[in-house]
């Protein structure tokens, strides 16, 4: 897991080109060992009040983990 911050005068949006643009923060994005893409994804889905749904979240991590 690796923390991206960004910010209006923020090196790291170079960085983030390479990837699908955000809607909102924060963002998640699953990539494999490789740097690959695997899923994006607005964690405004996986909420629930002002936290994380545990079902949701489980299922999310569910959803892109590579096949066992």
């Amino acid at each position: 897991m690796v923390r991206v911050s960004v910010g209006a005068d923020d090196a790291n949006r170079k960085f983030l080109a390479g990837y699908p643009r955000f809607d909102g923060l924060p963002y998640l994005y699953v990539l494999d060992a490789k740097g690959k893409l695997l899923q994006a994804q607005s964690s405004g889905a996986l909420e629930k009040g002002k936290s994380y749904d545990h079902a949701e979240m489980m299922g999310f991590l569910d959803r892109v983990r590579p096949p066992l």
